[in-house]
This record gives C-alpha cells, sequence and structure tokens, in this order.
C-alpha cells in the first residue's frame, strides 16, 4: 500500500512539473530608458486593483485579476514598451476615482 501512495505522489509531481508558466511571466520587465517599439513587456506599477495580468514580484499570486490595490509596485500590466510611463501615470490618475457603477453615475452627471 506504501508503495501505491509513493507512485501516486510521484505521478502528480511529475505532472505538476509539466504545467507551463503563464507566457506573460517571460515577458521582459519594460525599460523606460530603453523602450523597444512593438515590443511588449511587464509595466509595473501600472495596474488597477483586480486588473493585473499575472504574477506579481512577491509571488503571493500567480493569476491575473488578483492585485489587492490600485498601482501597485509589485504588480503589471502587459503594454507595448514605449507605452509603460503613459500607463503608469493614467493608473496614478485613475487610482482614486470611482470604478464600477459609481463610475457610470458620475460620468453621467459629468463629475
Amino acid at each position: 500500500m506504501k508503495n501505491n501512495k509513493t507512485l501516486i505522489v510521484a505521478a502528480l509531481l511529475s505532472a505538476a512539473s509539466l504545467v507551463e508558466a503563464d507566457p506573460r511571466d517571460r515577458l521582459p520587465v519594460c525599460d523606460p530608458k530603453n523602450p523597444k517599439a512593438g515590443e511588449f513587456c511587464k509595466c509595473y506599477g501600472a495596474a488597477l486593483k483586480g486588473q493585473n495580468d499575472c504574477t506579481n514580484i512577491a509571488g503571493t499570486h500567480s493569476c491575473g485579476g488578483a492585485s489587492q490595490e490600485d498601482c501597485d509596485p509589485g504588480e503589471y500590466k502587459v503594454v507595448e514598451s514605449p507605452k509603460c510611463g503613459i500607463e503608469q501615470t493614467q493608473c496614478m490618475q485613475d487610482k482614486n476615482k470611482p470604478k464600477g457603477f459609481f463610475a457610470k453615475v458620475f460620468a453621467f452627471f459629468g463629475f
């Protein structure tokens, strides 16, 4: 019986190692000093809460939509390289704006 459990555990570990990581995690980090047109990269600090693209720097999650705060410098959004600075600035501008239903109501009334 012990050999069966060992075999099952080994098979599960082997299968888990075959699962490929998200390809976005392999993108380079955006370099604001050397942007490359047409190249996509990970732009940290540009994602609003729940709008990150994948794994964070701390390794506390490995999925998109898991960021807990706006413009977190440890969370990224995939952008075209030259647009990273613009996206970070836009995130900071949108950081404290109402979202969801209230955003639509405020926009309707011109706020």
